[in-house]
């Protein structure tokens, strides 16, 4: 027998969000970046909400430690989308 599509057979579509997390730049006192070395100082996510985008920032910490993700704080969290202007995303970047 064919499966059929109707409301009790769809799987429920999530809606995920591209977030940006960034450390914030204006920390005075307490700094979790400090000293700046064994430290992940920003994520590109992709997660049903801002909780859920910080949770997983702090699982893949650094030496920040996952407070420093999980509290606005310390670090910024904002959903990229597609308004506005060209802007850079992401840049890898190792120079020695």
């Amino acid at each position: 027998m064919p499966v059929k599509h109707g409301p009790n057979n769809m799987k429920r579509k999530i809606n995920m969000k591209i977030y940006e997390l960034r450390k914030r730049t204006d920390l005075k006192g307490q700094n979790p970046w400090e000293p700046w070395y064994d430290k992940a100082f920003g994520f590109i996510i992709l997660a049903k909400s801002e909780d859920e985008a910080r949770k997983i920032a702090s699982e893949n910490c650094g030496d920040e430690g996952p407070d420093a993700w999980l509290s606005n704080n310390y670090s910024s969290c904002n959903v990229l989308d597609s308004h506005g202007s060209s802007r850079l995303i992401l840049r890898d970047f190792a120079s020695a």
